[in-house]
């Protein structure tokens, strides 16, 4: 069986390739999110927190959204500033890959509802977070909100994300008990402007 995280997507028209560079950005940042969660300890905080107060997708947005900041500070640290994109894209992939670890564990089996709804909340505490800390550009996430408005009254993330779907479908692979997949990421998608 063909797993849906290996798909390579078409460009639709509105979308421009990605660069090779905004390839291997986006690739090294999904492995080390997934890396973080692979350990003992990053499940188990993903765990505590979709179990937490019995919201799992604000647990799971939670999770992500703090997986999402320290990559992003590792990487100011070293001098590298990611771009929204990225953020947007890999936070995408390691939202399904929290997502995946919940269910194998037995934590929650998030529907793709939920997952969606996980997303923009992430999103939100990112924005909220980064904004309180006076980090926040906000001409660019002005751009980046209205971007998931439109894509919200279009149908969803998939416009925005794509391959979102796919990667919720893939859900369903089988890996190591306790264990994400470390699947490669999809080619990140950047909007025309």
């Amino acid at each position: 069986m063909t797993n849906p995280m290996m798909a390579q997507p078409t460009a639709a028209p509105n979308e421009v390739e990605a660069t090779p560079e905004e390839q291997a950005q986006l690739q090294e940042f999904v492995t080390n999110g997934v890396h973080m969660m692979n350990t003992k300890e990053g499940a188990k905080k993903i765990v505590q927190a979709i179990q937490a107060d019995g919201d799992p997708v604000t647990g799971l947005a939670t999770a992500v959204s703090a997986i999402i900041m320290r990559l992003e500070d590792s990487a100011e640290k070293k001098g590298v500033e990611i771009d929204s994109d990225i953020l947007m894209h890999g936070g995408a992939e390691l939202m399904s890959v929290a997502a995946d670890l919940s269910k194998q564990v037995g934590a929650h089996q998030f529907t793709d509802e939920e997952i969606e709804a996980a997303a923009y909340k992430a999103i939100d505490m990112y924005r909220v977070t980064r904004q309180e800390q006076g980090k926040l550009d906000q001409q660019a996430i002005g751009e980046d909100l209205q971007m998931l408005q439109a894509a919200e009254q279009q149908g969803g993330l998939e416009s925005v994300l794509p391959g979102i779907s796919q990667a919720v479908q893939g859900m369903d692979q089988p890996a190591a008990p306790g264990v994400p997949p470390a699947a490669p990421p999809q080619p990140l998608r950047g909007l025309a402007g």
